[in-house]
């Protein structure tokens, strides 16, 4: 009895070997790219999240390519009736690569963003979360300006907003926002 138990999964072994060794097995690449069935996915899941959300939808989230090869989602939401100062949000999301690429191009938003004179706020030196207004010395200023990092499988997230949508990459996510 203790023998077949053995012989089955070893007869099994050896002919998985055998045909690998055929060239009769096929293999999954463990680095795929994003598919356009993914991206709209993806693009499906950010709106049906601001709309669960009470957010309302002024320009629905597409993707795009970037000149780095990074998938960019974009997309632009408004906050919804029970913001007491509500802001409309220019949301950008960017898969990157890894975890330098992801510090790289948080640098580069960053510096996008001062270009544009949104004066940096104290983070509390929190590494990849940046936060910049056009004018700090009011409580709820007129525009603001914030960039983040997101860890892969933490869901995405802007400075005032949680899509609650899962993503497997680093992200890096930028939020132009505008007081309506």
């Amino acid at each position: 009895m203790i023998k077949k138990s053995i012989a089955v999964p070893a007869i099994a072994l050896i002919v998985l070997f055998s045909l690998s060794a055929a060239g009769c097995t096929t293999s999954v690449a463990s680095n795929t790219t994003n598919s356009p069935s993914s991206t709209a996915d993806m693009t499906a899941k950010l709106n049906n999240a601001f709309t669960s959300q009470n957010y309302t939808i002024v320009k629905p989230f597409t993707s795009s390519v970037n000149q780095y090869g990074n998938v960019i989602y974009s997309g632009v939401v408004k906050d919804g009736p029970d913001k007491l100062v509500p802001y409309a949000h220019n949301l950008t999301v960017e898969e990157t690569k890894n975890r330098n690429e992801s510090l790289a191009r948080f640098n580069a938003y960053v510096g996008q963003a001062l270009g544009q004179k949104y004066a940096e706020l104290s983070t509390g030196n929190v590494t990849g979360v940046w936060l910049g207004a056009n004018n700090v010395m009011t409580a709820n200023p007129t525009k603001e300006a914030a960039v983040r990092i997101n860890e892969p499988n933490h869901g995405i997230m802007w400075w005032g907003a949680f899509a609650g949508v899962m993503d497997p990459n680093y992200t890096v996510s930028v939020d132009y926002s505008t007081k309506v």
